[in-house]
């Protein structure tokens, strides 16, 4: 994750971006819980993308969200109770969901569930 830091020097103010993890990240004290989410969410979202793109489909979507099957996971389309938007593409087989839906669900999960 991408921290931004002020700082002045010589009476100019200045802006720098520096890599923090979160898991180095996330006890910052004063820290409010959408901002822990946002946080982890974003870090979440950068290492999925990379592993699986834009759109998750298949067994990484239904292993992502905790589910042990595609049958459970179609289920819970179904009852419209899925956690995240699940959605078919024309001339595509299966469901899928967003990437970046995926991370927020995640994260969300993370910090208030702890």
């Amino acid at each position: 994750m991408l921290k931004k830091i002020n700082f002045s020097l010589y009476g100019q103010n200045f802006t720098s971006l520096q890599y923090v993890s979160f898991s180095n990240y996330w006890i910052e004290a004063g820290m409010a819980d959408s901002e822990l989410i946002e946080t982890l969410a974003l870090e979440l979202e950068q290492n999925l993308l990379k592993a699986y793109g834009p759109l998750m489909a298949g067994e990484s979507l239904f292993n992502a969200l905790g589910y042990r099957s595609a049958d459970a996971l179609r289920q819970a389309v179904s009852r419209r109770t899925a956690p995240v938007p699940v959605f078919p593409i024309k001339k595509r087989k299966g469901k899928f969901a967003l990437t970046k839906d995926v991370a927020y669900w995640l994260a969300k999960q993370r910090i208030e569930n702890v």
